[in-house]
């Protein structure tokens, strides 16, 4: 038999152990990969190379050897021999089917770990004819994407102008785009059409396969934007920055920055006309946002809300700001659905910013963010 084919199982790429925190205890995983490693060690058996085609919870290995195309499918399921992240990775696989068998049966079992940060992959047997056997492998090509949702952050910031930091995150499960601007937010929803475009930018622009992150601008240049983009998916979270003049940059990073900085701005909500300083109006839009907010929506009692003066911020556009008061039949913030609540009475406090016909800030008791359902993020002292 031929041991060399045998190996071809231990250097099954472990980018298939992108698992999110539900998926992992299903035995599933989010990636379809294809891709190929050689073997660094042990030397009797360095140089030698295998493809592997991953599609979630399933793994094909291909090789060639005295039989033909030896081809081993396996079953992946994410292992507790190490801590799981992003850049150290460990699963074990069972054989579940052999075509031109050399060395691997139905039943064998291999365990893996993978360095992602230095492209190396340890791969061990813990069954079969090769029990015992570890295997060190290099990632030398690789093609990949994960199936799990995305989230794209896109900052920029400089110019002639100095312009402070703008973000744009792109949230195609929620179906909007999140505008952050110093302390403001406009949350701009998206058309189908929309969502479907900058997906399919997203899923061409194939990110994980470029393996250079930063792009400096070109020598002597000045007054130019410096953009980051940053990916979070899985797992994994990749984070890319360049400038306009950084020559150099991927063209589907320009691209993606395009397009869902089009999307924004050109779908941005028209504000409400208020006119200066209508009480009334202010008192709507905060009372219909404290009604939906996570915390009265849990236990408020609407028969108690109250409504303080209405101050004017010094600002442009110009802010308003007021307090709510009501009572809820429980104690804690926010959506508190299994949680243990006391059940005890609580008054609560919110303080609510509203900035051309928006609420831009609601703060319950000076300790709960209802805007991001949760704690307010204060400065260490």
């Amino acid at each position: 038999m031929n041991q060399r084919i045998g190996l071809a199982i231990l250097g099954l790429f472990v980018f298939t152990v992108l698992f999110s925190a539900n998926a992992a205890s299903a035995g599933q995983s989010m990636l379809v990969y294809h891709g190929k490693n050689v073997i660094e060690s042990p030397p009797e058996f360095a140089g030698l190379a295998f493809h592997f085609l991953i599609n979630n919870d399933k793994a094909t290995v291909v090789s060639a050897g005295s039989a033909g195309l030896e081809v081993v499918r396996m079953d992946l399921t994410p292992s507790d021999v190490c801590i799981q992240t992003q850049s150290t990775l460990c699963f074990e696989g069972v054989v579940t089917e052999v075509k031109n068998p050399q060395i691997h049966q139905v039943g064998d079992e291999i365990s893996f770990t993978l360095d992602l940060t230095n492209k190396k992959q340890i791969g061990t047997a813990k069954s079969g004819s090769m029990e015992g056997m570890s295997v060190i492998m290099n990632i030398e090509r690789m093609n990949l994407k994960s199936t799990a949702p995305y989230t794209l952050e896109i900052t920029r910031e400089g110019g002639f102008a100095g312009f402070a930091p703008k973000t744009m995150t792109f949230d195609p499960e929620n179906g909007m785009i999140v505008i952050t601007e110093g302390k403001s937010t406009t949350n701009v929803p998206l058309d189908d059409l929309t969502i479907k475009e900058i997906d399919q930018a997203f899923q061409k622009s194939k990110l994980f396969n470029i393996l250079v992150d930063d792009y400096l601008p070109n020598e002597g240049a000045a007054d130019y934007f410096a953009y980051t983009l940053h990916l979070n998916q899985g797992v994994f979270e990749k984070e890319f920055s360049w400038t306009d003049a950084s020559d150099t940059a991927p063209s589907v990073l320009r691209e993606l920055h395009q397009i869902i900085w089009s999307a924004g701005e050109e779908n941005i909500p028209m504000p409400v006309d208020i006119p200066a300083h209508d009480d009334q109006t202010i008192i709507e839009i905060a009372s219909e946002f404290v009604l939906s907010s996570p915390t009265f929506a849990f236990d408020g009692m609407k028969d108690t809300l109250e409504f303080g003066p209405i101050t004017i911020l010094e600002s442009f556009p110009e802010q308003y700001k007021l307090d709510v008061m009501f009572t809820s039949s429980h104690g804690g913030f926010g959506d508190r659905t299994d949680q243990i609540v006391t059940q005890a009475l609580t008054p609560h406090v919110m303080e609510i910013i509203i900035s051309e016909g928006v609420v831009i800030s609601a703060v319950t008791d000076e300790t709960w963010d209802e805007m991001n359902n949760q704690y307010v993020l204060k400065a260490p002292n």
